[in-house]
């Protein structure tokens, strides 16, 4: 739902799996469907080298948009004020800030939006106003929530009015809304971009229900904008084909959220590395064990998908309101559950200046997780 840009937004009332929407808004960042792929030729890097997920490489070419995007589990409550203002200061440094919200609801059936979550949208909205930020879309599926706002000196740069909003139901029968993705595609200077931010399946045996519920937002995408935006050539595809490619479908692509994918780790082994780490550094002999990166080298879900480094601890599982991991008598192996992955079809379009956690905020059982992008515009050719 596009959200004007008055003191009491409306709620979001979007529902159902894979309903597109098109908005109209009478202001919009610079950004529009509809960029005709074969009038821009890829931006070249200047500062030596291409971005190859690391967060120092490359410089895309001048001019370029901020992008940042945050992923936060609520963990079904209402944070404290403090937590509001410390993510919102963090993802308005961006020029574009995507929030990208998961159990906002309890995770129980509801026929309509809460109260909770109509909460947690005004607040966000209000503390990014004073930060020079005003709202674009926000997209909602149950617990769910993207919200995509855009700083007010970006406004300048309005190439049109069009944003494409979905949503994919991956929850039990792919009805239930407590697992899914909410996304938004929209142009960035010439860059298509497409934003997505999800909750996958649960708990550590279940890495083969995260890979297809990826698989299906993925799917499910493509069918999306297959039907709404006009700039991506169907021609080129076979349309009976699932094998979708989401570069195909947006120059750039970020996938946020609590994907839950786990450490294969025993606990105890976990928390001893953990406590005797020197450095960030020590972090990636257990990342060798972590689900999604075993996921994306096999191909089994995320192939073509890139990351930053990981120089944070385990996202999850904490006691709420503490530094502690989970004391509970489940005792949940700490793990990076919390990502924000990206590609592109031009490696010279984004570079991720930095990537990591939001160890302050700790209302809930999750750490935010916070990127910061670069995107390049498309250089139009002579």
């Amino acid at each position: 739902i596009v959200l004007p840009s008055g003191p009491a937004p409306p709620p979001c009332t979007m529902a159902g799996q894979v309903r597109v929407a098109i908005f109209s808004p009478l202001w919009l960042v610079a950004f529009l469907l509809g960029a005709a792929h074969d009038t821009y030729s890829s931006p070249t890097t200047g500062g030596g080298g291409t971005l190859d997920g690391r967060n120092s490489l490359g410089t895309p070419a001048a001019p370029t948009v901020s992008v940042g995007v945050v992923t936060w589990n609520l963990a079904q409550s209402s944070p404290p004020a403090a937590d509001v203002e410390a993510v919102c200061k963090v993802v308005a440094e961006s020029e574009v800030a995507a929030i990208c919200l998961q159990e906002v609801e309890d995770l129980k059936p509801r026929s309509k939006e809460g109260r909770r979550s109509r909460f947690l949208r005004r607040a966000l909205i209000g503390e990014m106003g004073k930060l020079g930020h005003s709202p674009v879309v926000c997209g909602r599926l149950g617990g769910i929530q993207q919200l995509v706002f855009v700083h007010d000196s970006a406004r300048v740069a309005i190439d049109g009015d069009s944003v494409v909003t979905w949503e994919v139901a991956c929850g039990i029968g792919n009805v239930l809304h407590n697992k899914g993705a909410v996304g938004v595609r929209l142009v960035i200077h010439g860059v298509s971009c497409m934003l997505l931010g999800a909750h996958l399946a649960a708990h550590e045996k279940h890495v083969a229900q995260r890979n297809a519920d990826y698989d299906r937002v993925r799917r499910e995408t493509a069918h999306a904008l297959q039907a709404a935006a006009s700039d991506i050539d169907l021609s080129l595809r076979d349309p009976a084909s699932e094998d979708v490619d989401l570069r195909s479908l947006a120059d750039v692509v970020v996938f946020a959220g609590d994907l839950n994918y786990r450490l294969e780790l025993p606990r105890d082994e976990v928390q001893l590395a953990l406590t005797s780490a020197e450095s960030t550094e020590s972090y990636d002999s257990m990342l060798e064990y972590d689900q999604l990166i075993q996921a994306r080298a096999s191909g089994a879900a995320f192939s073509g998908f890139r990351e930053g480094v990981i120089r944070f601890g385990p996202t999850f599982k904490f006691n709420k309101g503490q530094g502690v991991y989970d004391t509970s008598a489940k005792r949940r192996i700490p793990s990076w559950t919390d990502r924000v992955l990206f590609t592109s079809q031009h490696p010279g379009h984004v570079v991720l200046d930095r990537y990591e956690s939001l160890e302050a905020v700790t209302h809930g059982d999750h750490r935010p997780v916070y990127a910061a992008l670069k995107i390049a515009a498309a250089q139009k050719k002579e």
